[in-house]
């Protein structure tokens, strides 16, 4: 570990750590050094120190996509917990060997087993797959090895997409209310909004958040009649 002093400014103390490449891993601790009588002694947070840092992912923004990498599309944690995944690109993409997991290290959580069959793992261009969030295989709409052993908090969440030490992907989201999903307001795009019609393993639609309300909804399709003067069928 490199050592960066502390510096007390507003009662808070602070520092800024050295630049690092984007989607390197950070790993850092605090020791706070305290000198009485010529005996200095150190508390650390975390307690376990060096042995157990606290770590921070140097990127991508979340609903940034970078690279030739899948991205998360939509989430929901009501009723049946899942998280579909979506691939941007022009090419298939093989999930085989990459982690999916509510924050985590790379390593830990889901893990995309390389003996799954090829439906389970390779996502089309511009094509999606769903993982399932500890759900009972007896609720499932089908079979399927894209089963995690953690759900989806609805009162929101953080999820991570690792590829070996890689972070692909990170979105962090809010509440969810019943019946309701999160998911990006276009396929692959930054924003992310509530979505009233979950759509699992199909687009997002073409609408999107046309009046910035948060909301991907009847408002939108309103929005968009008056600027064209026709109804819009799009999934959304």
């Amino acid at each position: 570990f490199d050592s960066v002093e502390m510096s007390l400014g507003d009662g808070i103390w602070s520092a800024t750590l050295p630049p690092q490449a984007m989607l390197e891993i950070v790993e850092y601790y605090v020791e706070a050094v305290q000198t009485i009588e010529g005996e200095k002694s150190s508390t650390f947070q975390p307690p376990t120190a060096a042995q157990k840092p606290m770590i921070y992912a140097v990127g991508p923004p979340d609903g940034w996509v970078v690279g030739p990498w899948v991205v998360f599309n939509e989430v929901s944690g009501k009723a049946m917990d899942w998280i579909e995944i979506y691939n941007p690109t022009s090419n298939p993409i093989n999930l085989a060997g990459y982690y999916l997991n509510k924050g985590g290290l790379p390593g830990e959580g889901f893990f995309f087993d390389p003996s799954f069959d090829d439906e389970y793992l390779i996502v089309a261009p511009m094509g999606f797959l769903v993982v399932y969030c500890g759900e009972d295989q007896a609720d499932l709409p089908a079979p399927t090895p894209l089963v995690t052993n953690f759900n989806i908090d609805a009162n929101g969440d953080v999820l991570t997409l690792y590829k070996d030490d890689l972070l692909v992907d990170l979105v962090r989201f809010g509440r969810m209310f019943k019946g309701m999903s999160r998911g990006r307001a276009l396929d692959g795009s930054p924003n992310w909004v509530e979505k009233y019609e979950p759509s699992p393993c199909a687009s997002n639609g073409m609408l999107g958040d046309l009046n910035e309300d948060g909301i991907v909804g009847q408002d939108d399709v309103e929005a968009l009649q008056a600027v064209f003067g026709q109804i819009c069928h799009c999934p959304c």
